[in-house]
């Protein structure tokens, strides 16, 4: 069994249990920063909803992988899309290296919108901003030895994309298997207290 454990903002913690080849998902706006804990190998991804989706009036269905914090890396180049309005979220984790700056474009920026992201006992886990954006640009860490992850997103009247800047694909642990339509996939087992999740890897 694959335990998840996840905190959205100041909302309270919500766990759910998934057995091999079941998914769960779970809906949250564009203002709130969740953590997501696994005790087994998963896969996090963001999905933007159509246009007409609660009542929207812009945005088309598109998908954005969400890598665990071991995969984070120091710099990421990025590129908006073709969209009306486009946007950039950073996370970065809550560790020695932290201290509320980003370099933007070379030009080291002093951040007051950080949001806290905590995790399920309240302690916090990283923090996150998001901003406005076109063009191509490039987000990096203000330590050598600090990492971050950035996503990208646009949005038209049925129009819109995602995707993430950047990350690392180190193997983390030993493989696990996981079957699908009779065929095998592999790929590497996430640590216990990454940040993301969704498929269950096991086969239990």
């Amino acid at each position: 069994n694959t335990v998840i454990i996840r905190k959205c903002g100041s909302n309270s913690m919500v766990s759910s249990t998934l057995h091999a080849e079941q998914w769960s998902e779970f809906y949250t706006n564009g203002t709130i920063y969740c953590s997501v804990v696994s005790n087994n190998p998963i896969y996090v991804a963001q999905l933007g909803v159509s246009t007409n989706y609660n009542g929207g009036t812009i945005g088309d269905p598109s998908i954005n992988t969400v890598a665990p914090m071991e995969q984070y890396i120091n710099s990421i180049q990025y590129t908006t899309l073709i969209a009306d309005s486009h946007y950039y979220s950073v996370v970065m984790p809550n560790d020695k290296y932290y201290d509320g700056t980003l370099i933007f474009d070379g030009s080291l920026q002093n951040i007051s919108e950080w949001k806290a992201i905590y995790y399920s006992d309240g302690s916090i886990a990283g923090y996150g901003y998001s901003a406005l954006t076109n063009g191509s640009h490039t987000i990096t860490h203000p330590n050598k030895q600090g990492k971050l992850f950035v996503s990208v997103y646009g949005w038209s009247s049925f129009r819109g994309y995602s995707y993430a800047g950047g990350m690392s694909l180190n193997p983390l642990a030993t493989n696990c298997e996981l079957n699908l339509d009779k065929q095998t996939c592999q790929f590497p087992r996430i640590n216990e207290g990454s940040d993301v999740c969704m498929n269950d890897c096991n086969s239990e």
